[in-house]
C-alpha cells in the first residue's frame, strides 16, 4: 500500500502489520556458538610459538641455501617442510582449537620420522647418502639426532594439549547440557 504524499514530495510505503508466527514458538533455539576459553587460546599462541621455534631450528641447516635454483636437494626438501610446517602453525594460530593442536601432533610426527629415517640413513650408509645430503655422516647424524628429539618433543606437548583441552572441552560440555536439561524440563 502507498500512502498519498501532497505535491512536490515522495509517496512513501506503508506495510501493514505482521502478524506473530506460531511456528517459530515450536521450533528450537538456535545453538549458541561455542565459546573458548582464554586460557587455551593463550595456550595455542604459547605452543605455536614454541612450534615455529623447533621449526626454525631444524631447518637452521638450510637457510644457507635460500636460493632454491642452486640449493642442493636436500636443502631444497628441508625448506619445503619447514615451509609446510609454518603454514600448519599460521593455521593453528588462526583457528585455536584442540583438533588443530592434534593435527599439529600429526605434521611434527610425519617430520620426527623423516628426521629418523635421515638419522638412520646417516649412521647405515657406506656410500654417497641420498638427496646430496654431505659425507659427514656424524654431522648429518648428530643433527638429524637433535632435529628428531626436538620436534618429537613436540609431538608430546601437542599431544598432552590437545587431550586435555578435548577432555577439559567435554567436561564443560556435558555439564552444560545437564544444565540446559534441567531447565527446559522444570520437574
Amino acid at each position: 500500500m502507498v500512502s498519498s504524499a501532497p505535491s512536490g514530495q515522495i509517496p512513501v510505503a506503508v506495510a501493514a502489520p505482521q502478524q506473530p508466527s506460531r511456528t517459530a514458538a515450536l521450533s528450537p533455539p538456535a545453538p549458541r556458538p561455542r565459546r573458548v576459553d582464554r586460557h587455551w587460546i593463550h595456550t595455542a599462541y604459547w605452543l605455536a610459538s614454541a612450534l615455529a621455534a623447533v621449526t626454525l631450528f631444524s631447518a637452521a641447516p638450510a637457510m644457507q641455501h635460500l636460493n632454491l635454483l642452486t640449493a642442493p636437494t636436500w636443502a631444497r626438501v628441508m625448506l619445503l617442510v619447514a615451509t609446510l610446517q609454518f603454514a600448519y602453525i599460521i593455521w593453528m594460530v588462526l583457528v585455536p582449537d584442540w583438533s588443530t593442536v592434534w593435527v599439529g601432533m600429526i605434521v611434527f610426527a610425519v617430520v620426527a620420522t623423516m628426521y629418523a629415517m635421515m638419522l638412520l640413513t646417516a649412521l647405515v650408509a657406506s656410500g654417497p647418502l641420498p638427496l646430496g645430503l654431505p659425507s659427514r655422516g656424524a654431522a648429518v647424524g648428530g643433527w638429524s639426532a637433535v632435529a628428531m628429539l626436538m620436534n618429537g618433543l613436540m609431538v608430546y606437548v601437542c599431544t598432552r594439549v590437545g587431550s586435555t583441552w578435548r577432555k577439559r572441552g567435554e567436561t564443560l560440555g556435558a555439564a552444560a547440557a545437564k544444565e540446559r536439561s534441567k531447565s527446559n524440563f522444570p520437574i
